[in-house]
């Protein structure tokens, strides 16, 4: 299972998620799930949308088609809500080293002035990263909201915004390593979390302690929302560092995290 090189801006997470729900529900072919996906749904663009779909969830070994039935290759249980699925795709799309990942590990250990690329832009300053045409950049972009590293900035929009509370708060929330109430070291929490979420590998620097702009402001942002609390401890040796705020009463170190 994996997210495709080709992002294909028409397959939106929501759709390939109700084909999935819908295939792995109840019996039926290939024709029976593009008729009942497409529900009330007219004109020719909309008929090719959800063959797109479904050729998308094809591709991405989530779905298999034999002669008389099609079969969701994804586990039950990963398809309870649209969180459980988001989630569990975003737990693979990065173990592959294609463009998807690249591309994402780029945009979220460039900084600031990456959320203000329009998708043109975005495809152009990324070249030296990953090949990605303007079109594929969209479908990213939807991907990227959907995984919860991201936002638009407004809806709809040429560019997103970084925004990585999201998905750490999935990240807490399923894997359970930490019990709530529980105070974990820096050192340990941020290397469980590299560990579950690649994407991180660029924006955490493991061996100077130190954490880039996206996943800083995500981190201070949990804070406020009382999901985890950012500690410091002044006699400790392990020390790690936030990039810099005067706006948060975080300004930049902290020794430990607690779980709330």
């Amino acid at each position: 299972m994996f997210i495709a090189d080709s992002f294909r801006k028409e397959t939106s997470p929501s759709m390939v998620y109700t084909l999935l729900k819908l295939v792995a529900s109840k019996d039926c072919t290939k024709e029976d799930a593009e008729r009942l996906i497409s529900g009330n749904a007219i004109g020719d663009n909309s008929v090719a949308t959800i063959r797109k779909v479904y050729k998308f969830a094809e591709d991405c070994e989530l779905i298999k088609t034999d002669k008389d039935k099609v079969t969701a290759l994804i586990d039950k249980k990963h398809l309870r809500t649209y969180a459980d699925f988001v989630y569990a795709l975003s737990r693979e799309a990065f173990k592959v080293n294609n463009n998807f990942c690249k591309l994402t590990q780029w945009f979220l250990a460039e900084g600031i002035s990456t959320t203000k690329l329009k998708a043109d832009d975005l495809a152009v300053a990324s070249a030296n990263v990953a090949h990605v045409e303007k079109d594929d950049i969209y479908g990213w972009q939807d991907w990227m909201v959907a995984f919860g590293l991201a936002t638009y900035t407004t809806k709809p929009s040429d560019n997103i915004m970084f925004d990585c509370h999201v998905r750490i708060k999935r990240f807490l929330q399923h894997e359970g390593l930490f019990k709530k109430g529980s105070t974990v070291q820096a050192k340990v929490f941020v290397s469980e979390l590299v560990k579950n979420c690649p994407e991180f590998t660029k924006v955490i620097n493991i061996k100077d302690n130190r954490i880039g702009e996206s996943v800083s402001a995500s981190l201070r942002i949990l804070h406020n929302l009382g999901i985890i609390e950012i500690l410091f401890s002044p006699d400790s040796f392990d020390i790690w560092h936030l990039t810099t705020s005067t706006a948060h009463k975080i300004k930049g170190d902290f020794t430990d995290i607690k779980v709330r």
